[in-house]
């Protein structure tokens, strides 16, 4: 269901894609009686994502209430509580089952003859278009710069070209940060890329200085209130998005060439805990995370978010998001639950906890989940990797909740299937425990990175490895930096395990880092690697033949590969 586009899609369709609670024949009453009494306002047509939102909430109340006086037996009314938010969110946004003629956004439901734009805007009548907002708190209209949207004139994005020549070349180490970095982010010409950092600064660089002879330096820096935790630059602009520790959220255009560029906050946002990170999701409107657990679509031309939703406490508080664009979305949190949300109607579809091994338990072992990526090899369906707990990366199916790839380090010690985990139960004492006091020799992938069109994923570890796994060819996966002697050099191998999934049974490959050395002891470089543990990796293109990695460590030090 989740890859069918949703204007193509039966009731029925919608209705047992999630398997609901009640049936079918009380789900589509209650859609009717609860359609025939909403206030649409003119038209039956939502013209503003908070007309969508009125509509929502006054569904649900209707919907309670048809729930209290049915006379049906106590779980069918219980079903359609529970599908509240669904329900809701259908009567709002669908007004009715024959209209087939609507495109979805995080903004609102665009219908074709709707004033705001189906297809990106051209900059040129960007002015053209009523973007303003009512305002609650003062009672006027909210008029937003765009100035920085209409910048995009002649900029053209680079699509990453990668023979996958990288063999672990340093070519540029730069310290100018004074604290961790936490984030990079790469502009899609490849003109520049920013760097976020704990020092509470943002630094631009020039990416078309990469290479030359001199030491290289930012071109711009612009000063926060606190850590900065994630930065994005916004495709087709010359903007990009800050978010702090302190929970604030801005927009920051750059205006003038490279050579002479300026920084200014165009519009900010208050969303009240850390930033964890961002997604895009339309030309305008980004996902926005933050680690209390609360989701929200912040659309660059409105003052306040556009949606918001919340991913229970009982989860844990959230580490990190993965999105694939207009489809679904995974969320992972500090105690190892996966939560999967349909990003079409903004509603849950899915929760699992990651599975522990037998001599773990579900105590003394952290199963906070730090980072996700796409698989690079199935960009049609939901594959994706994430690193949790010693060294071990999983391949799972966020359709199915299975995970059939695992990629570790051997560390001495073997491997056996991990069991599944309940979602109930206390929290584990190590979720607890904030990451600064940890043991700082913890094995965990901090950062992953997976390129389209290659078969490699990225990861970077406190053990101040950069690591290329080879998804298909697991013999072809290497270390391009952090070994300091090529007797240690490593080789790879992988077993295949038989899982149990109910009445089923299922393949796990293993695929495992082994070292040459007699005495099983990895020695890592004082040398061109990082010296601290790895955060995050992108990807820079200054022209279509030539590519280089970013990377960045708690240290505060950038490098730059190819």
């Amino acid at each position: 269901f989740t890859q069918i586009p949703l204007g193509d899609c039966t009731e029925e369709q919608i209705f047992a894609s999630v398997r609901p609670p009640v049936p079918f024949s009380l789900y589509n009453k209650a859609l009717e009686y609860c359609r025939s009494l909403v206030s649409y306002g003119a038209g039956s047509e939502p013209t503003t994502i908070r007309d969508s939102q009125r509509n929502q909430e006054e569904a649900a109340g209707l919907l309670r209430k048809f729930a209290l006086t049915l006379s049906a037996s106590p779980a069918d009314r219980d079903g359609l509580l529970l599908m509240e938010p669904y329900i809701a969110a259908t009567v709002a946004y669908f007004p009715s089952d024959k209209q087939k003629d609507m495109v979805y956004s995080s903004r609102l439901l665009h219908y074709k003859n709707s004033l705001a734009p189906v297809e990106p805007c051209n900059p040129s009548n960007i002015r053209n278009v009523c973007f303003s907002l009512y305002s609650y708190e003062n009672q006027t209209n909210y008029q937003p710069n765009l100035d920085f949207l209409l910048n995009t004139k002649g900029e053209q994005s680079n699509s990453v070209r990668w023979a996958w020549s990288l063999e672990g070349t340093l070519v540029h180490t730069n310290l100018q940060h004074t604290a961790a970095v936490n984030r990079l982010a790469a502009s899609h010409n490849g003109k520049y890329f920013v760097s976020a950092s704990d020092d509470c600064t943002v630094k631009l660089w020039d990416s078309r200085e990469i290479g030359s002879p001199i030491q290289l330096y930012a071109v711009e820096c612009t000063k926060f209130s606190s850590p900065v935790k994630a930065v994005s630059i916004m495709e087709g602009s010359k903007a990009f998005l800050t978010g702090e520790q302190c929970g604030k959220v801005q927009v920051v255009s750059l205006s003038g060439s490279m050579d002479m560029p300026g920084l200014s906050v165009t519009t900010s946002y208050q969303l009240g805990s850390p930033v964890v990170d961002f997604s895009r999701i339309s030309e305008f409107c980004y996902l926005t995370a933050t680690s209390n657990g609360k989701i929200y679509g912040l659309d660059v031309r409105e003052k306040y978010p556009v949606f918001h939703r919340e991913i229970p406490a009982s989860n844990g508080s959230l580490r990190s998001i993965l999105h694939s664009p207009g489809q679904w979305a995974v969320f992972g949190t500090s105690r190892g639950i996966y939560s999967s949300w349909d990003m079409r109607l903004l509603v849950e579809t899915n929760s699992w906890a990651h599975p522990c091994h037998i001599e773990q338990g579900n105590n003394g072992i952290n199963h906070a989940i730090h980072r996700m990526c796409l698989d690079p090899t199935q960009i049609e369906d939901p594959f994706f990797f994430s690193s949790v707990g010693d060294n071990e990366i999983f391949r799972w199916n966020a359709g199915s909740r299975i995970y059939d790839k695992v990629f570790r380090v051997n560390n001495g010690n073997n491997w056996s299937l991990p069991l599944e985990r309940m979602l109930e139960g206390p929290l584990e004492f190590s979720s607890r425990i904030p990451e600064h006091v940890r043991s700082p020799n913890e094995r965990t992938y901090r950062s992953l990175l997976s390129i389209p069109g290659t078969d490699f994923v990225l990861s970077g570890s406190e053990d101040c490895c950069i690591r290329a796994w080879d998804i298909d060819y697991p013999k072809n996966s290497k270390v391009l930096s952090g070994w300091n002697d090529l007797r240690t050099e490593p080789t790879y191998d992988f077993k295949n395990y038989s899982r149990k999934h109910g009445e089923s049974s299922r393949s796990v490959y293993l695929v495992e880092e082994f070292t040459r050395s007699s005495k099983g002891e990895r020695k890592f470089t004082a040398r061109t690697g990082h010296k601290d543990c790895i955060l995050d990796m992108a990807v820079v293109t200054p022209n279509t033949e030539t590519s280089y990695l970013l990377s960045c460590s708690r240290d505060g030090a950038i490098k730059i590969w190819k």
